[in-house]
Order: structure tokens, then sequence, then C-alpha cells
């Protein structure tokens, strides 16, 4: 079940048939009971990509306060006055809901190695299957330049976009484990 399959849900439901061992249709009342005992975090994403439900404020907030737990964590410090964290929960987020397929790898995170004879990681994309987004687009929603977001916070965003694709792969298997 991915993102676009998700977002395509409505009134009727869901045809996820394509998924291994997945329910052939699934209704919103069946995919919101699904979501029970979910972490928060997770259940916001899968909540995000359903037209129906409106908890976008809610999911940035909840990436906010996980960006601003990693920070206490990694002893990150950053700058008063600039909106640093919540820019870094805001592009996690928005990698998951409005996906930048690599262009490279199509999307799957794999290209075949030089010899054609084997999969590898796409070196574009490290494997994610998604292009980030511009340093400079990167920048601004955290209120620095480039070069301090390039040398400092690039590298601390990508923890965060980690772990909130760690969240969507939580709802999915939870989510196909209450609907098996």
């Amino acid at each position: 079940m991915r993102v676009e399959a998700l977002a395509r849900i409505g009134g009727k439901g869901l045809d996820i048939g394509h998924v291994a061992g997945g329910i052939p249709e699934i209704s919103m009342d069946e995919l919101m009971g699904a979501l029970a005992g979910l972490d928060r975090g997770p259940e916001l994403l899968i909540r995000a990509v359903v037209p129906q439900q409106a908890v976008h404020d809610d999911l940035y907030r909840e990436a906010y306060m996980l960006a601003v737990s990693l920070a206490v964590k990694y002893g990150w410090k950053p700058q008063k006055g600039k909106p640093i964290l919540r820019g870094m929960g805001k592009i996690a987020v928005d990698d998951i809901l409005y996906p930048n397929h690599c262009r490279t790898c199509s999307g799957t995170g794999l290209v075949a190695d030089e010899a054609g004879n084997a999969t590898v990681e796409c070196q574009v994309c490290a494997g994610t299957g998604r292009k980030k987004p511009k340093v400079s687009f990167s920048a601004a929603i955290c209120g620095i330049d480039d070069t301090t977001w390039r040398r400092t916070w690039e590298r601390r965003c990508d923890v965060v976009r980690g772990e909130v694709r760690d969240w969507w792969n939580i709802a999915e298997r939870h989510i196909l484990k209450q609907l098996s």
C-alpha cells in the first residue's frame, strides 16, 4: 500500500488488491479502524493522505516535536529565532505526502550496475527513490542561508526524514496486520 493508493480512498473504498496478501477493497471505516493502537506520528501520516482527513497541521506539529526531541538527543543547537526544527519537520512530512521521485531510478532506489548484471543502490537519491528538495528551498523553509544548511542542517534533516519515513513503514505494517 503506497501513498498514491491511499490517496485514492473515497466513500466507496480503495482497491489494494495489487498488494501481496492485501484486502481487495478497504472502506474508509475499515481503514480508520485499522489505525487503532498505532502511535500518533504514523497515524497522522496515514490520515494526512486521506482526502477527508484535515490533519496536516497536527502532522507538521508532530514532526516538529520529533525534530525537537532529536535535537535534544543529539545536542543540535538551532539559531534562536530561526524556524530550523519546524522547517525540518515540514520537509520530512512533505517528502512522504508529496514525493519527488528520482528520475535516475524511477523512484525505486535501485539502478543496474555498470555491467548490467545486478541492481545496486541509486547514488543520486541514496536508495530512497526520492530527490531531496533543492538546497535553497530547504534553507529558506528553515530561515537560514544555503551554506549553513549544507554544512550543518542538511544531514540532520536526513535523520528527521528517516524517522518520518519509519512512521510510514510502521503505519503500513500495522494496517496490513490489522486487515489480514
